[in-house]
């Protein structure tokens, strides 16, 4: 067995002078109808956010794409549906008006939503099962919580919340950047690509 990435869209690349300051904490969440899927780990999130402590839960705001969906709240945080976002300019602006992208999916192997974000330098939060942890690194680029464990992805959230607060989050950023268009170099990615055929014509 070879494994070998997608190529990620080139226009995904981290731009800092995107970046602007907003008042509340932003958890990004996307999936095509990602809330009514029990594959996308919505109510894994939720159950998350409801573990937070309320001066976490007064702060925090998740912005969901892919759904049209009335706003509402969860224990004080507001849940902000954006609809589906097909256009990589729009989606690279979520992004950088993001803290965190959350990533609680229950069977992927390698999505692009989080190959897209860690591209834009967005730390994910993820849980150790099937492919979902792959390219992370724990606290550095994002969280990797035990499968399963609700509590311990809370803590992913609170851990980059204080970041946040703290003022952090920038500087952090082009780090996580740099570390995915190393990882996702296409040149990289094609060369495996044709490795794998030579070795079989072989």
């Amino acid at each position: 067995v070879r494994r070998v990435l997608n190529i990620v869209d080139p226009s995904y690349r981290f731009d800092a002078t995107l970046l602007w300051p907003h008042e509340k904490f932003t958890v990004l969440f996307g999936a095509f109808n990602g809330r009514s899927s029990p594959y996308k780990g919505w109510t894994d999130l939720e159950a998350a956010l409801r573990l937070l402590p309320e001066e976490i839960r007064r702060e925090t705001r998740v912005d969901v794409f892919g759904e049209r969906a009335a706003d509402y709240e969860i224990d004080g945080v507001k849940i902000r549906f954006l609809g589906p976002i097909n256009d990589p300019e729009k989606l690279r602006a979520l992004h950088h008006a993001a803290d965190v992208l959350a990533f609680p999916s229950r069977q992927d192997n390698a999505p692009q939503v989080k190959f897209e974000a860690l591209l834009d330098g967005l730390p994910v939060l993820a849980f150790r099962r099937t492919g979902c942890a792959e390219f992370i690194r724990h606290e550095k680029s994002g969280w990797i919580a035990p499968d399963g464990d609700i509590a311990a992805y809370a803590k992913g959230i609170e851990f980059f919340f204080r970041m946040w607060r703290r003022g952090e989050m920038n500087a952090l950023r082009p780090q996580i950047a740099a570390e995915a268009q190393a990882a996702f170099d296409e040149g990289e990615i094609v060369r495996q690509g044709i490795s794998v055929y030579t070795s079989v014509l072989k």
